[in-house]
This record gives C-alpha cells, structure tokens and sequence, in this order.
C-alpha cells in the first residue's frame, strides 16, 4: 500500500474518532485528536462534522473546544452557519450563544429549506434563542423558500409566547408564504385561540384569503376551535364567505361534525341553505359523513318558524 494510502486511512479514521469523541462529548479524546492535527471539517458516513454533531448535542465544552481549533467564523463560513442553524433547532441556548460570539452568520440559511435559525428556532417554540438571535440582528422577515416567516411558523407550531414576542418586536402580522396564507389563517387553521387574539390585536386582517380563498373563519370552522370562531366573528368576519370550492363555513363545520361550531354559525345567521360547486348544503355534508347531531340541529333549524309558533300555541 502506498504511503498516501495509508496517509487517507489514517486521517479518515482520526476523523471518524472525532466526530465520534464529539458526540460523546469526550473533551480529552476531543482535544488530543485535534492536538495531532486531525481537521475538524472532516465528514462522517453521515455526512456531519464533529461541530455539527456537537451542536445538535448541546455540548457547549466540546463545541467551545472545535471553535477555538479554528479561531473564529466569517460570514461566508457554512460550517459556523449550519452550527447555529442546528443548536438553534435543538434548542441549545448556550452554544447558540457561543457560535454568535465567534462570528457565526446570524442570517445564513439552511441549504435545502433556505431557513434561517431564527425560523428554525420559531418553528420548535425556543423562545429565549429566539430573542438572542434578534439581539444579534437576525432577520425577522426572512423568508424560506416557501416564503415562511418566524411569526408563520410559530403560529402553525402553536407557540403562543413566541408569537407574542415577534408581534412586539415588529414582525409582520400579515405576511403571507407562497400559498398566500398568513398568520392568522395559520393560527385558525391550528385552532388556537390565545394565537388568534394576539394576532387581532395587533392588525391581522380578519378576512385575509389564502390560494385556495380560504379565510381564517373556515380553517377554525374546520379545526372545530369554538373560541376561534368566536373570536373571528366577534371581529368581522364575513359568514357568507366561500372558498374555491364554493363552500362556507357552516358546510365545513358540518361535514367535519363541529356540532358547538355549526350552532355558534348559525346563531350569527349563517345561511343553512347555500350550496357549494358540487351541488352540498350543510345538512347533506351532515349527512354523507354521518354527523347526526348536526343533521338534527340542521333539521331542526329548517323548520318553519310559522309551524313553531302554531305548536307552541
């Protein structure tokens, strides 16, 4: 075998030890290997560094110690960005800390979703790294490749505090991704009512219509979140609305089996008669899926008023 051979072997095999003293979190084995020059941006079989795996870890020393071996990041660096991305995610508070300190690029993106780690960091509900990565300038309108924004996704994740958090810092209650839904059709559609006040309050436009024309009463009629309903009725929205499909909110609550939801629709004065594109009331959805306290409900809101009043005479 050729004295370069047996070279690659060597310093394939030293970085497979790394990564996996890294992961470990074995500080001495980490240091020695780094010490004979092992690098630090070797792969594994899985295509993870030794910092990357650290990072996901949560193991600020080990971490520490692959920083030092390289002094600082740039701005251009992708293994400090992909470092921040992951603790981000995982919810590594101080090694996120750490890798901002050293110069890691607080807006670089992830290569696949095109997400920054303060999306990332959103979408798991870490508060706290969340406002670190804003104290250090992230971007809170960035967008990923979808056009989702840190608010979009802590609304979709159900993170009332982080939402509450953005909204204070100024994030953009109406921006919508690439299907045109927003944050608060997001938070409707999650049936989270705390999330959709907070996003009333602050503006969120009530009869905003995603690609599919759905508005945030449907995706609450749909999520069955009585609260939410209420809560976007009490602030305007429009009963009567339809999506691409022609169908209404009571059409949905009713083919989902929202029996509260339906009532609360109907007791604003929806309309139990409209029928969608494809020929559906409310009461025929009611009954194709076998939602029979809804049909009775429906049944029992379709009878004429002169006839109620006749017998209760």
């Amino acid at each position: 075998m050729s004295t370069m051979r047996t070279h690659n072997r060597k310093t394939n095999g030293d970085g497979r030890d790394l990564v996996g003293a890294a992961r470990s979190g074995n500080l001495d084995e980490v240091k020695r290997l780094l010490e004979a020059g092992t690098s630090e941006q070797f792969m594994d079989e899985t295509h993870k560094m030794a910092l990357i795996v650290a990072c996901e870890e949560g193991l600020a020393e080990v971490v520490e110690l692959l920083i030092d071996s390289r002094l600082e990041f740039t701005d251009a660096d992708e293994y400090g960005s992909m470092a921040l991305i992951k603790a981000s995610l995982w919810g590594h508070l101080r090694v996120v800390r750490l890798l901002l300190e050293r110069g890691a690029n607080v807006n670089a993106r992830e290569p696949l979703l095109r997400a920054t780690a303060l999306i990332f960091a959103s979408l798991a509900g870490h508060l706290e790294i969340a406002e670190e990565l804003l104290a250090h300038g992230a971007d809170i309108e960035a967008r990923d490749k979808d056009g989702r924004t840190a608010l979009l996704e802590a609304c979709f994740a159900g993170h009332p505090g982080l939402v509450k958090m953005l909204l204070e810092r100024g994030a953009n209650v109406n921006a919508d991704n690439k299907y045109r839904t927003t944050p608060l059709i997001a938070a409707s559609l999650m049936g989270d009512a705390n999330i959709v006040k907070s996003l009333l309050d602050r503006g969120a436009q009530v009869n905003a219509k995603n690609k599919y024309r759905k508005t945030p009463l449907l995706e609450a009629s749909l999520s069955g979140c009585r609260k939410t309903v209420g809560a976007l009725l009490d602030r305007g929205a429009t009963i009567s609305a339809t999506d691409n499909d022609g169908k209404t909110a009571l059409i949905v609550a009713a083919a989902a089996g929202h029996l509260d939801v339906a009532r609360l629709l109907l007791a604003w004065g929806a309309d139990a008669s409209v029928q969608d594109k494809a020929g559906h009331t409310a009461l025929t959805q009611a009954v194709q899926f076998a939602r029979m306290d809804v049909v009775k409900l429906l049944l029992t809101e379709s009878e004429p008023k002169s006839l109620e009043r006749e017998t209760a005479a």
